[in-house]
């Protein structure tokens, strides 16, 4: 249980690590975009609102993701550390999927699963006796 939690752990990080990246580089992208267009200065009435908008859409994408490659990277420190200390290790992998998921909600979810039943079955995993 405890290898599999380790795994699962180790999995949704790296998923959540990626996604993460996406959602810097699309909020980069957007907010430039939008820096790139407001900067002539020439933007007629009616789509003044919108590029607004869309600015404060890619400003979040940016902040979410750079909270989610946090999160992510909590995680995958809590699958790596399952062996020295299971409850610790559980603890933080349940932290990263639920802080992943109030941050990008179903964005997350496949990463969030994997963060969140890693961190069970290291948090329920019984102790190994050394002989």
């Amino acid at each position: 249980m405890k290898k599999a939690g380790m795994i699962l752990g180790i999995i949704g990080g790296i998923i959540g690590i990626v996604i993460a990246i996406m959602a810097i580089g699309a909020g980069a992208v957007i907010d430039l975009a939008t820096q790139a267009v407001t900067a002539d200065g020439e933007i007629p009435r009616e789509l003044q609102d919108m590029t607004a908008s869309v600015a404060s859409v890619g400003r979040l994408a940016l902040g979410g993701g750079i909270g989610i490659l946090i999160a992510s990277i909590i995680g995958l420190i809590g699958a790596a550390m399952v062996n020295k200390n299971q409850k610790i290790s559980g603890i933080l992998m349940l932290i990263g999927g639920i802080v992943g998921f109030v941050l990008l909600s179903m964005g997350f979810i496949v990463p969030g699963i994997l963060l969140i039943i890693g961190g069970a079955l290291a948090l329920t995993a019984k102790e190994e006796v050394k002989a």
